[in-house]
């Protein structure tokens, strides 16, 4: 007769432990692993609104046209325009996650919008030179707390910056 402790594998109660373990790191680390998408969001967000600006300050160059990316905060929307004959010449994918906001004078607080789905309440203008107007579009969570800031800090060169907030300092890192 086979002796019983030659068998091999788990017993009824090692893969019941072995299940239980695993349902409690999963129940931990749901809340950081939800965060951590709705963080990618608001990211990818922020780096589609920069190519947009970085790819029509390029199209104005090579096309030698003034274009102008036009945003509509209500909608949470943008495109990209032809400036001379308000032509579309690429809609962007809808920002979901969070509002959108004009940056006026010092604060990205307030979501601006003008309650018109249909219109741009803020444009920024490329022309074929390189240099571009000023001014910087925010990405705000659902409660209002500013993320990201997008734009351009000086007309003359049209660069594109993207900055982070950070809460500690209070202000927005460039990176």
């Amino acid at each position: 007769m086979d002796n019983v402790s030659d068998n091999k594998g788990f017993t009824l109660v090692e893969l019941i432990v072995a299940i239980a373990i695993i349902g409690i790191l999963i129940g931990i680390s749901m809340p950081v692993w939800k965060e951590f998408i709705v963080n990618a969001n608001y990211r990818s967000a922020a780096m589609t609104i920069a190519t947009a600006m970085r790819e029509a300050r390029s199209t104005a160059a090579t096309l030698n046209k003034e274009l102008e990316v036009k945003f509509d905060f209500d909608a949470d929307h943008f495109w990209l325009e032809d400036a001379d004959t308000s032509s579309v010449m690429r809609r962007y994918p809808e920002v979901e996650t969070g509002n959108l906001a004009e940056k006026t004078s010092s604060d990205c607080d307030t979501p601006t919008g003008d309650g018109d789905t249909e219109t741009a309440e803020f444009e920024l203008h490329f022309n074929p030179n390189g240099s571009s107007s000023s001014g910087y579009v925010c990405i705000l969570d659902e409660d209002g707390n500013k993320l990201y800031r997008i734009g351009i800090k000086t007309a003359a060169t049209g660069h594109v910056v993207v900055g982070k907030w950070d809460a500690d300092s209070s202000t927005f890192i460039v990176r």
